[in-house]
């Protein structure tokens, strides 16, 4: 039997911050960055499975027990193939929106060309382009790791896509869709 390819989905922020307080990300328009990238979470966790791959979560609830680097140490443990950070874009101004994905390690660039291609084309989001920034996620990774940032929840129109569950699942496909292309591409 064929390898099942593992990936690790880090549904960014959830964290329990050294004054107890839980690290919600951005919060705009009454809607919490972590609360919705967890529901994209899960719903990318879903469609990967549908696909055949071994799909984990970094939390399953508003917390997670993992620090930035634990999230990392996670996917190498379970021996994964490729680490997704799941993330919404902030702005102080309303006016930015689009999507970028961001990697660290050469490695990881074609993965992040490839999901920035297919979330800019196939839900219409503004095209950001892949940006190399060290990330302790990015940094600290072992495998071909990436960082979404699907649109900004700053901006007023944007965020009233992310808050709509039926564009989460679209995104969620997109990134499954995307992640079993570039599989494919690895020759295993």
């Amino acid at each position: 039997m064929a390898h099942r390819p593992i990936a690790v989905i880090d549904a960014g922020h959830g964290a329990i911050l050294a004054d107890g307080l839980l690290d919600t990300g951005a919060v705009w328009f009454g809607l919490r960055e972590a609360d919705l990238v967890m529901d994209l979470a899960q719903r990318l966790q879903a469609a990967l499975e549908r696909r055949g791959w071994v799909a984990i979560l970094t939390r399953d609830g508003d917390a997670t027990p993992f620090s930035l680097s634990g999230r990392t140490a996670l996917a190498r443990q379970v021996g994964a193939n490729v680490f997704v950070s799941l993330h919404l874009n902030s702005s102080p101004s309303p006016k930015p929106h689009g999507v970028s994905v961001f990697y660290w390690h050469p490695e990881s660039e074609p993965l992040a060309a490839l999901l920035q291609r297919r979330l800019s084309q196939r839900l219409k989001l503004r095209d950001r382009g892949i940006q190399r920034d060290a990330f302790v996620v990015l940094l600290t990774a072992t495998m071909p790791a990436v960082l979404v940032e699907l649109g900004f929840l700053s901006n007023p129109q944007e965020a009233r896509r992310l808050s709509d569950p039926v564009f989460r699942a679209q995104a969620a496909e997109v990134i499954a869709a995307a992640l079993q292309e570039w599989w494919a591409k690895q020759g295993r």
